[in-house]
């Protein structure tokens, strides 16, 4: 087993795409920007979930904030 640093995750919402900036222009968050209305009607299969996040983890898909993009990470559903 290996000893892991504890991170926290927060989730919400806005009508704003400029929130939580700081006076650099650095967010140190990941924006997903929702663009259809969520299928609530199926049940979230959290097990392939988890595993395509392991999946993506170890096949070196980037996670962190860099200096390269200006610090954000962005993604449109």
């Amino acid at each position: 087993m290996q000893k892991l640093r504890h991170y926290a995750s927060f989730i919400g919402t806005s009508n704003h795409k400029d929130l939580l900036t700081d006076i650099s222009g650095s967010r140190r968050f990941a924006c997903i920007e929702v663009t259809a209305s969520i299928n609530m009607s199926h049940p979230i299969h959290y097990e392939r979930l988890y595993s395509q996040a392991i999946i993506s983890l170890y096949s070196g898909e980037r996670y962190w904030f860099d200096s390269n993009n200006g610090g954000a990470l962005y993604y449109v559903f």
